[in-house]
């Protein structure tokens, strides 16, 4: 996996936390190499990451602004580092994380390329859960 790949995940119980939500991501997917981070680049200031031997998650907030959305939650699917790694593979490209993660409870939607840019269309995939 060169680069990173991206998904907004939404689940209909307001309730949960953020790290709720991070366990249940980690657990649908296999990862049980997991940790909560700190970091001023997150919203609220922290994220959880995932760590498998082919790859790396982060699952965060999205940023309040484009948490108006229906999707709360991003989860972010990059290369493994070589610093951490956890037992087993897992699914690597976002059509597939987002496949298992919609049968797991989750609405998931694939942003179309640039969706960081001012002048992304909102378009992209949608995976009900």
């Amino acid at each position: 996996m060169a680069s990173s790949q991206t998904l907004w995940i939404h689940i209909n119980d307001q309730a949960l936390s953020l790290r709720r939500v991070a366990e249940m991501v980690f657990r649908a997917l296999g990862v049980s190499l997991w940790e909560e981070r700190e970091s001023a680049n997150f919203p609220n200031g922290h994220y959880f990451a995932g760590y498998a031997e082919n790859a790396a998650l982060e699952v965060f907030d999205r940023d309040e602004e484009q948490g108006e959305h229906e999707y709360r939650y991003q989860v972010t699917i990059g290369p493994s580092r070589a610093s951490k790694k956890g037992a087993g593979r897992i699914p690597d490209s976002a059509m597939e994380v987002g496949v298992v993660l919609a049968q797991n409870r989750f609405a998931v939607f694939e942003p179309s390329e640039n969706w960081a840019a001012p002048n992304w269309d909102g378009s992209g995939k949608k995976y009900p859960g």
